[in-house]
């Protein structure tokens, strides 16, 4: 389930402290959400974010590229 709302690191931290494991710490995407994600004591996989700021389109791919580039970097050293 992916939900977008007000804030993010609020509502993740709210899950986490009631049972919820952490599959990825919240942090700022490159497409302009602030982005995590948790697992449910029941098993459900959730994604939440909160809306930080639109893009264009080209200003999407440029991000989307350098971060695609820096993942390969660290990757090639793994």
């Amino acid at each position: 389930m992916w939900l977008y709302v007000e804030d993010c690191d609020a509502f993740f931290k709210r899950a986490v402290d009631a049972g919820a494991k952490s599959t990825m710490a919240v942090v700022d995407q490159f497409w302009g959400d602030r982005f995590g994600a948790f697992l449910d004591p029941h098993g459900y996989s959730w994604s939440v974010a909160t809306r930080k700021e639109d893009l264009t389109r080209e200003e999407m791919d440029r991000r989307a590229a350098e971060f695609y580039k820096q993942f390969a970097e660290q990757h090639a050293h793994s």
